[in-house]
């Protein structure tokens, strides 16, 4: 749904076999009540550098 980069360039029954394998596994889990959902987690990271000092 967002990735397109990945299917550049492919043979589009390549790409087809692909989506329809991807349908096929996340049917059960994201189809519910006639409906697909989508469900995501942002996940964000500080990162903090920590400078060492030396033991004298």
């Amino acid at each position: 749904m967002f990735v397109k980069k990945p299917f550049e360039g492919m043979d589009a029954r390549m790409k087809a076999e692909i989506l329809r394998e991807a349908n096929e596994r996340l049917e059960s889990v994201l189809h519910v009540d006639g409906k697909w959902i989508i469900d995501y987690v942002r996940i964000r990271i500080r990162a903090r550098k920590v400078s060492v000092c030396p033991k004298r």
